[in-house]
């Protein structure tokens, strides 16, 4: 299972998400060159949607701190406001992702499941802006 060589300790936040993406993709490509079978098929593709999701995430949210830099912090910008709540959105459906996948460790998963309706720190640096949690009907659209 994955969650050896990745030990979640609380909530899932970026830093977890990240090392979660990193070593999803290194399996995707070392399964790749595995003999073919169909198990190795049906591996392969469940590691392909984990790393979708999870590099779709991680694609808005080097845009996001692109977009800080650049045009200023959420609160002195809608855009960047907007650009957050999307990645804030792309970071729960890779929380939701990880908790479904069954390459994952239950532990893992219900760490996961866990985090999607609370308020997760979501930054680097502490003092910065956190994402507020987007409401069903955001996350609906």
């Amino acid at each position: 299972m994955l969650t050896e060589v990745v030990r979640p300790l609380g909530l899932v936040n970026e830093d977890l998400l990240h090392q979660y993406r990193i070593v999803v993709k290194r399996a995707r490509y070392a399964a790749e060159v595995a003999p073919k079978s169909s198990d190795a098929t049906q591996f392969m593709s469940q590691l392909k949607r984990l790393q979708d999701a999870l590099g779709n995430w991680h694609d808005w949210l080097t845009l996001t701190q692109m977009a800080s830099k650049t045009i200023g912090e959420m609160n002195q910008s809608s855009l960047v406001r907007l650009i957050q709540n999307v990645t804030g959105g792309k970071f729960r459906h890779a929380v939701a992702a990880l908790s479904a996948s069954p390459i994952i460790h239950p532990a893992a998963q219900e760490r996961a499941v866990n985090a999607i309706p609370a308020s997760v720190e979501r930054s680097r640096k502490p003092g910065t802006n956190r994402l507020a949690p987007l409401t069903r009907a955001e996350t609906a659209a």
